[in-house]
């Protein structure tokens, strides 16, 4: 039985309406063309100000667009810019892939090596093995952690998840992972990354979770934490149809295609499209979702419904990472 109530699930139906008008956005329309570079951007730049990180969004821009250190800054900093964007690159070229359709321990180590590979590489990608202690919660310790994450993801692949609202099994998947806090670091960013990942597989854009949003996300985790979990995925969902709103917003003063002619009429996939390299924008590597036919088969994991699947395309010929640190 999913956790939101009857009021919830109207809610789950207006973004779902919603989700609707966003696939009859043609990809040629400029200001949705323009949204999608700037979404990657902020993605980047909101998750890792979460965190505490001080680069500016245009700082944020700078690095993935240049490579080059911006001056006054850490370079710690700087590299946590370069892990999101690992990662990132390896959601689009791995984990969204067709053949990669259920989402196992070894997916969320591989997320997490990623984001913390320009950091610290001794901690990528590896479990704790020490007690961690963070604000309002106190973590598993550390020998339940491995049980704890194999319980998360069966829990996230069984059959009993096929009527949940893909929204709600992002946020609920979130939580589990923030609270169980399975890494010395870098536990909220991959948290997020998982987030998005289940939502893109549903055929939703990936959702942000703003700066401005911090005192409410940490709030919403503590009251989970501490047994109701249902404002978090509220908020959640208030995050996800932000997004969605802001795709519109942009495409609202071009053309928007009447629904016959954009919606698929068959399985399809909410595909990145990433730019030719070293054109205006070749380092943005956007959000950029078009819709394109697939028979591939939907995991209970994905979403509650089989009539899209999410896959990226490979970046091509991408840049040489500049490690800042070296």
């Amino acid at each position: 039985m999913p956790l939101v109530e009857e009021i919830d699930q109207r809610r789950f139906n207006v973004i779902d309406s919603k989700v609707r008008r966003f696939y009859q956005i043609p990809d040629s329309n400029p200001g949705f063309r323009r949204a999608k570079i700037e979404q990657y951007f902020r993605h980047i730049y909101h998750s890792n100000a979460i965190e505490g990180n001080t680069l500016s969004l245009a700082q944020t821009r700078s690095i993935l667009e240049t490579r080059l250190a911006v001056g006054g800054k850490s370079l710690l900093e700087q590299n946590e810019v370069l892990g999101l964007d690992a990662a990132l690159r390896f959601l689009n070229s791995t984990l969204l892939r067709g053949h990669h359709t259920t989402i196992t321990l070894s997916t969320i180590l591989e997320l997490h090596r990623h984001v913390l590979s320009f950091v610290d590489p001794s901690e990528a990608g590896n479990l704790r093995h020490t007690q961690v202690f963070i604000a309002d919660h106190n973590p598993p310790p550390p020998d339940s952690v491995l049980d704890l994450m194999n319980e998360l993801v069966t829990w996230l692949n069984g059959d009993q998840l096929s009527d949940v609202h893909p929204i709600e099994l992002a946020a609920l998947t979130h939580w589990k992972l923030v609270y169980i806090h399975p890494f010395y670091d870098g536990n909220g960013r991959t948290a997020r990354l998982l987030m998005n990942l289940i939502l893109m597989r549903a055929g939703l854009p990936p959702a942000i979770i703003k700066l401005e949003d911090r005192q409410a996300y940490y709030e919403h985790l503590k009251t989970a934490n501490e047994g109701d979990v249902r404002p978090f995925i509220r908020f959640i969902a208030s995050c996800t149809e932000r997004t969605i709103d802001e795709y519109l917003i942009a495409a609202e003063p071009h053309q928007i295609e009447p629904e016959v002619q954009r919606l698929p009429s068959e399985p399809s996939v909410v595909k990145l499209e990433l730019p030719e390299p070293y054109s205006l924008s070749w380092s943005a590597w956007p959000f950029a979702l078009s819709s394109i036919p697939t028979h591939k088969p939907q995991p209970p994991s994905a979403s509650r419904r089989p009539i899209r699947y999410a896959e990226l395309v490979d970046p091509i010929e991408l840049p040489q990472v500049i490690y800042l640190e070296g």
